[in-house]
């Protein structure tokens, strides 16, 4: 496992922020800072059958929405494959976000 891998997000909420906020950015993220990874929800309302949303937890309370695209689960997602998943993301499925749905 890689110690530190780099994302693309669609949405952010940082620690004791009531809303996420809906951009594009990039983070280095320390993989031992990790809480959890767990797949969307909110699949086929944001995904485009290619690219899938996925919300990573860090231990001080930040949250992201990122995108993999067509990642195989038995990869891991905090390493080489995840990052690589995550590069290959379509320009257009970050105009998908909503700050409304997210925010719900």
């Amino acid at each position: 496992m890689k110690r530190i891998v780099h994302f693309t997000y669609a949405a952010i909420r940082r620690y004791g922020a009531r809303r996420w906020t809906v951009q594009r950015g990039t983070i280095e993220i320390n993989t031992n800072y990790v809480v959890s990874v767990s797949e969307s929800e909110i699949n086929g309302l944001y995904d485009n059958g290619r690219d899938f949303p996925y919300f990573v937890e860090l231990s001080n309370g930040t949250k992201l929405l990122i995108y993999l695209r067509e990642f195989d689960p038995a990869d891991e997602i905090l390493g080489e494959a995840g990052e690589a998943a995550n590069n290959r993301v379509a320009d257009d499925v970050y105009s998908r976000v909503s700050f409304y749905a997210i925010n719900q």
